[in-house]
């Protein structure tokens, strides 16, 4: 098996038991909180919810490593088929161009909060990561309910 093939294999089950922790936490019978911080110096996570988010740090990973890469395939493996349409590699190429230009290469995911997305139903894993040249910048996965695949994405300057 090539290491591409490997890598694709390992993304869609890691979005697979992503998913998977994702709804069956929504069925639980205690209320969640909107917000839950899983930075290491906080321990007031659901249990349910680490395995989710764990398994979502390694995908931001793979796809941050994938963007110092220029590496459009890895990098939007886990598109739903909506959202690929809309990224192309020229999209992707264009996206990325002045992020590199303002953030530099990615170094370390410091931080890892889910969300809410836009849609009520939709959740958001929001990374705090470093760059070379920026301290800090939010990087951010959405899924949709009881999808597997990536929705959208998103790179910007934290706040």
């Amino acid at each position: 098996m090539s290491r591409r093939a490997i890598i694709w294999t390992v993304i869609a089950a890691l979005l697979l038991v992503a998913a998977m922790a994702y709804g069956s936490s929504r069925q639980r019978d205690d209320a969640t909180e909107d917000t839950v911080a899983v930075a290491e110096s906080t321990s007031t996570t659901l249990d349910a919810d680490d395995a989710a988010t764990e398994d979502m740090v390694a995908v931001a990973e793979s796809m941050l490593t994938a963007f110092n890469a220029d590496d459009y395939e890895t990098f939007t493996s886990g598109f739903t088929p909506a959202y690929l349409a809309k990224m192309d590699e020229a999209a992707f190429e264009e996206w990325r161009a002045p992020l590199v230009e303002t953030f530099g290469r990615y170094l370390e995911i410091t931080d890892t909060r889910v969300t809410k997305g836009n849609d009520s139903d939709a959740v958001r894993y929001v990374f705090t990561v470093s760059f070379e040249k920026d301290a800090a910048a939010r990087f951010s996965i959405t899924l949709k309910p009881g999808s597997t695949r990536i929705n959208r994405v998103d790179l910007k300057p934290a706040e």
